[in-house]
């Protein structure tokens, strides 16, 4: 589940560097994957989507302002995936 939201995510907001604010983002919302073995593929999609494409200013600003608000708990409510920027 978790995995198909980060898929959303990446589709959303594109990825550029290591010390974008929507890498960090998306790392967050893979280590709330049950398994680590769930966490690990999950962030080897964040590198793959990284290389793909780049972030502008906008998405790195909307990114950085949704850190703090996006935990694994909120993952299992609209509210809360809307936190992480999964959801609109």
């Amino acid at each position: 589940m978790i995995r198909a939201l980060l898929t959303s995510l990446l589709a959303a907001v594109s990825l550029a560097a290591c010390a974008n604010p929507c890498i960090t983002l998306a790392e967050k919302v893979c280590e709330c994957e049950p398994l680590s073995s769930q966490v690990e593929d999950c962030k080897q999609a964040v590198n793959e989507e990284q290389v793909r494409t780049e972030t502008t200013s906008e998405d790195e600003d909307r990114c950085e302002a949704l850190l703090d608000s996006c935990t694994c708990e909120g993952l299992t409510t609209p509210e809360g995936k809307q936190a992480c920027g999964l959801a609109r």
